[in-house]
């Protein structure tokens, strides 16, 4: 899938005046080969959430369910969830 997205990518600008936006998103940046970084030339890092944004995030989904979770341990779960995300 890589090498057909490449070579797809390299062919597609036909004139000097043809502009393409690609817009593509990762969870995983290191994974990304040279090829693809050298072809994608403006990259923006997005962080993962902090502590109060975790927290907003954990209890919209918790709002979903019933659950019995006390406050105590919704921060603990926001803790613990530093550095992971969270889907």
């Amino acid at each position: 899938m890589k090498t057909e997205f490449l070579v797809q990518f390299d062919g597609a600008a036909t004139s000097a005046e043809d502009r393409i936006l690609l817009i593509g998103a990762t969870n995983r940046p290191q994974e990304l080969d040279d090829a693809a970084r050298r072809r994608l030339v403006k990259r923006l890092y997005i962080p993962l959430p902090e502590i109060e944004a975790r927290r907003s995030l954990i209890l919209r989904l918790l709002a979903k369910e019933p659950s019995k979770l006390t406050e105590a341990q919704v921060t603990m779960i926001c803790e613990k969830t530093d550095g992971i995300p969270i889907s």
